[in-house]
């Protein structure tokens, strides 16, 4: 693969960055404070942000920004609404 399509293998590596960065704020916020965030709120981000990434690669990122960016701020606002819609 990389002989033949170097961008290829390069664009693998960035669709893969962009799944293990939705890990990032449940690692951060559950590090931080403990029994801040609840699994399902963890697990609703998660799946919402690799949506987000799967969107952005197949029609294309807003801006030229990096797919992964996207994803990484609809698993906070998933994280943070259901955080709170849960407390109330």
């Amino acid at each position: 693969l990389a002989l033949y399509r170097p961008a290829a293998l390069i664009y693998l590596l960035l669709t893969a960055h962009a799944g293990i960065a939705q890990f990032f704020p449940a690692l951060v916020l559950g590090l931080w404070k403990k029994n801040i965030i609840d699994k399902n709120a963890v697990l609703a981000g998660m799946i919402t942000g690799m949506l987000v990434v799967v969107y952005c690669t197949v029609f294309g990122s807003p801006y030229g920004v990096y797919e992964g960016f996207y994803g990484l701020v609809a698993n906070v606002l998933v994280i943070t609404v259901w955080t709170l819609l849960k407390r109330h």
